[in-house]
């Protein structure tokens, strides 16, 4: 057990009142703004433990896995409150001196508590709703029938087809969109990206405006079928933070035969326009292209990305090839293959507003609504407020009974939430062509304002990972 207290508090007692403390012999919690009682009372319970022979440890959620060999990128400094733990006889006579010193330098300089992937995981999943963006699928229906693709695709290599158990196809209400947007607030990223084709839908237009409207970060994937002249204007003139064109490859042959319905001609000067456009309004829109790692593509690479480097995107990316509902192949398994138990921190990535109005915890589980598997655990929007969802997710996935954790057994995509010490991922390559950059760009990190302050940062992680 411990002490525990607030900066401010511990900061407007006197020399008596610290002297009393330093002799109770006890540790002493100190947050930083706010902090649940529970998360208090669990670090007050490993304050000992974790402090160790020192005189001041950091709960920081970025650094608790600085000593191991796999990073989770997606934890930031912002996932759990700022915490510190001190013990205040091995600072003496000075006790009084170093708690005045105390401020947001001394969290980010002083030695952080290190623990291992589980009991990261165990204290994030705990206490914390932090995730990077959120995520909407306005519609089911697509134009296109890609390889691979879990929800469209009907390739006999693939189990999809054989294996989905959704039917009817919907489009995200009305009322299910404005309830999840009264509960963002300006500046929150959110990512239109989902289980069919944005601009197939009416819907499309009018839900990007609304959200714009309300001073949130958007970006969009897309196929670029319908991005014509008329679409590629209003999202310059909304201010639409990125626009990802989703094409595997680079040649009409190799993006035709893996994007089924394809026009290759015409999806290349719908992007080609959208960058007119943007240039031509002095826009700082970042326009990317991504690429499933498929065998066709996985022979070309080098010319893949010089192709789209000469295009004059500003960002391409590869992504692992998925196989089944719960898998992938991974890009680089003989060089950077964490160990498989290594617990996931998918859901601190992105929850998913799916069109039936149901939350998932991660995009793992929004496929997964696809299959013939039960999601009868998750919620709707409109049973509980957005992060009660969340916080109720999180806590059934400590559970090893709870039929949250029972799925998450059967998925590989823990392991693309690791990088290694190269910064290396076994399921994704970024790549940076341009200097336009936005500190919400990546798909998956959103960059923390009070990182930036700190030696080894998320963007500078995310800047390797996006190599020129």
């Amino acid at each position: 057990m411990s002490s525990i207290f607030s900066l401010e508090g511990i900061k407007a007692l006197g020399p008596d009142e610290l002297r009393e403390i330093q002799r109770g012999g006890l540790p002493v919690v100190i947050h930083f703004g706010d902090a649940g009682d529970d998360f208090l009372a669990y670090v007050s319970d490993h304050a000992t433990e974790w402090l160790g022979t020192d005189a001041i440890r950091t709960v920081d959620a970025r650094r608790f896995m600085e000593d191991k060999e796999w990073k989770a990128p997606m934890l930031t400094s912002e996932v759990l409150p700022k915490t510190i733990i001190v013990d205040p006889a091995r600072w003496g006579d000075s006790f009084a001196d170093k708690v005045a010193a105390l401020d947001m330098t001394a969290f980010y300089s002083s030695n952080p508590v290190l623990l291992d992937y589980n009991d990261a995981f165990e204290v994030v999943f705990l206490f914390s709703t932090f995730y990077h963006h959120t995520m909407v699928s306005v519609t089911d229906f697509c134009n296109l029938r890609c390889r691979g693709c879990s929800f469209h695709g009907d390739d006999s290599r693939y189990d999809f087809a054989a294996s989905r158990g959704k039917t009817e196809r919907q489009e995200l209400k009305e009322e299910d969109y404005y309830l999840f947007l009264d509960q963002r607030k300006p500046g929150d990223d959110l990512l239109f990206c989902g289980t069919g084709e944005l601009f197939v839908s009416k819907k499309a237009m009018p839900y990007i405006r609304e959200a714009i409207r309300r001073g949130l970060h958007v970006r969009i994937l897309t196929n670029g079928m319908l991005v014509d002249d008329k679409v590629a204007r209003e999202l310059v003139e909304l201010g639409v933070g990125a626009v990802l064109f989703s094409i595997d490859g680079h040649t009409k042959e190799i993006v035709e035969s893996i994007r089924l319905g394809a026009d290759y001609d015409r999806i290349l000067a719908n992007l080609r326009n959208l960058m007119r456009v943007r240039d031509e309004a002095g826009s700082g829109m970042i326009i990317g292209v991504q690429s499933g790692w498929f065998d066709e593509v996985k022979t070309r690479k080098d010319e893949i990305l010089e192709f789209w480097k000469e295009f004059g995107i500003d960002t391409f990316s590869f992504f692992a090839e998925q196989v089944g509902w719960f898998q992938c192949i991974p890009m680089h398994e003989d060089k950077v293959m964490p160990v498989k138990t290594h617990a996931c921190f998918n859901s601190l990535i992105t929850p998913v507003l799916m069109t039936n109005g149901y939350v998932a915890p991660c995009t793992g589980n929004y496929q997964a609504e696809w299959s013939s598997l039960s999601s009868s655990w998750m919620k709707h929007i409109s049973e509980a407020p957005f992060d009660e969802i969340i916080r109720y997710y999180r806590k059934m996935r400590t559970d090893p009974a709870s039929p949250y954790r029972q799925r998450c057994a059967m998925c590989i995509g823990r392991l693309s939430t690791y990088v290694n010490s190269e910064y290396v991922s076994a399921y994704a390559e970024g790549y940076r062509f341009s200097e336009r950059k936005s500190d919400k760009e990546a798909a998956f990190v959103k960059f923390s304002p009070q990182d930036e302050k700190t030696g080894f940062t998320l963007k500078k992680l995310w800047n390797r990972l996006l190599r020129r």
